[in-house]
């Protein structure tokens, strides 16, 4: 079974490579997702860069199979809350769409919320 402290870990160094999590909302988010996975506060593991969200949906999906965490057949459900905690509020999106788009053009700012919803 796969070590859920590492898998918090993975988890928000994804969040912050992709889903704009600032380093300083990090602590915050994983005494958040410790929580969430039935975990007890300690020191972090290290871990390098993100995994893909391909694995990482993996991992966690058998995570919660395996600590029961979910009704059988929700884990995906489970999945996309995670991933909903870790990414941006949708004013803050919704601030930095409107900028983007005032500053540069509706193209670079529909670019900016595609490529957003393609790493949620």
């Amino acid at each position: 079974m796969i070590d859920g402290r590492l898998l918090t870990e993975k988890l928000l160094a994804y969040a912050t490579e992709h889903l704009e999590l600032s380093v300083y909302d990090v602590p915050v988010k994983r005494g958040i997702l410790l929580k969430m996975l039935d975990l007890l506060p300690s020191q972090p593991p290290m871990v390098k860069g993100a995994d893909d969200l391909k694995t990482l949906k993996a991992e966690l999906v058998n995570y919660v199979r395996v600590k029961a965490l979910s009704q059988v057949g929700e884990e995906d459900s489970y999945f996309e809350l995670l991933l909903g905690i870790l990414s941006p509020l949708p004013s803050k999106v919704d601030k930095k769409f409107k900028t983007m788009r005032e500053q540069f053009s509706a193209q670079v700012a529909c670019d900016y919320l595609y490529e957003l919803s393609i790493r949620t």
